[in-house]
């Protein structure tokens, strides 16, 4: 009982203690590879100002991570890849749309 209770103390540190910028890369990854998908959906032709603030969204989110500013740059990479995911999706049944036509 008393060696379950200390691994569990453990885990639940461990949790508490977990470095944010790993976190923030994730958001970092996932808001870079939202933003290539939009892209090769066309979504800059289609949709050019929201693809441009999705693109401004993330370079800023970018200098933000590097100077350690881990709360202010997740807040942008995540609507970043808000916008990208949207205006991919709108993209993509725009030209399935057009190509029906």
């Amino acid at each position: 009982m008393k060696l379950a209770s200390l691994f569990l103390f453990l885990f639940l540190i461990h949790c508490a203690t977990t470095d944010p910028s790993v976190h923030s890369g994730k958001d970092l990854i996932i808001a870079h590879t939202a933003l290539k998908r939009a892209k090769k959906a066309s979504a800059d032709k289609f949709f050019p100002k929201s693809y441009r603030q999705a693109k401004s969204l993330y370079k800023k989110a970018l200098i933000l991570f590097e100077k350690n500013r881990l709360d202010e740059a997740k807040k942008r990479f995540q609507k970043s890849i808000e916008i990208s995911e949207k205006i991919e999706l709108h993209s993509l049944y725009k030209k399935k749309r057009d190509s029906e036509i």
